[in-house]
């Protein structure tokens, strides 16, 4: 019986996380430019530093940065099952461990609930991005 580990495709799995983390800074980075109009070349740390404690406590941009990191997810899920082309849902999963792990060594101050729901939803949306990529390729 083949090991479950042999069915994981470091490379995919690396790629694919890659993409997606280059993928959230961009969208965190849009999504911050947006909600927040006060910024200007002459911003301070302290000013960007308040700015996004203000953002950490709106829920409306809290939500458009979870559906955001949500949908990354999923195309995460997807990518690492296409580059692995083998067992696509272990990859998918595979991904999905390593985007939790990379979120809980890069998080930000958050509040509990944003955290807790990123995390729980992270491998069912890796494995629904795995998933998508079977069902486009039977």
């Amino acid at each position: 019986m083949e090991n479950s580990l042999n069915r994981i495709s470091i490379p995919a799995v690396a790629l694919s996380s890659v993409i997606v983390l280059a993928m959230d800074i961009i969208g965190s980075t849009v999504l911050f430019a947006l909600n927040s109009p006060e910024i200007s070349p002459n911003i301070t740390p302290a000013q960007i530093e308040a700015i996004t404690l203000a953002m950490s406590q709106d829920l409306g941009f809290m939500f458009s940065a979870l559906l955001y990191g949500t949908a990354t997810t999923i195309i995460g899920g997807y990518l690492a099952a296409r580059f692995a082309k083998k067992y696509p849902y272990f990859n998918a999963a595979a991904f999905g461990l390593t985007s939790i792990v990379l979120g809980l060594l890069l998080s930000s101050e958050t509040p509990f609930w944003f955290q807790a729901l990123g995390l729980l939803s992270t491998i069912p949306a890796a494995v629904l991005g795995g998933h998508w990529y079977c069902t486009k390729n039977v």
